[in-house]
């Protein structure tokens, strides 16, 4: 299941540490087990239940916000010390 996660939300190898992307990646494993969710039904799970028929899924949109923070990280980066 590991590699299928990292395949639709390749976002997990931003993670530097390989120990910490191992522990967000099963917490991912175990919320897809207790949900009783395939892969599958994340890829069409919308984000959110408050905006009808939401056209963003959840994997669609933790992509997006990863991408779009890491970004401003690396902009504000000029400005302060990321460690």
């Amino acid at each position: 299941m590991k590699d299928k996660l990292i395949e639709i939300l390749p976002e997990f190898l931003m993670i530097k540490e390989s120990e910490l992307m191992d522990k967000v990646i099963n917490v991912w494993q175990e919320a897809i087990n207790e949900g009783g969710w395939s892969i599958e039904d994340l890829e069409s799970m919308p984000f959110t239940h408050t905006i009808k028929n939401c056209p963003v899924s959840i994997i669609d949109n933790t992509g997006r916000l990863l991408n779009l923070l890491t970004n401003r990280l690396l902009k504000w980066s000029i400005y302060i010390r990321i460690s």
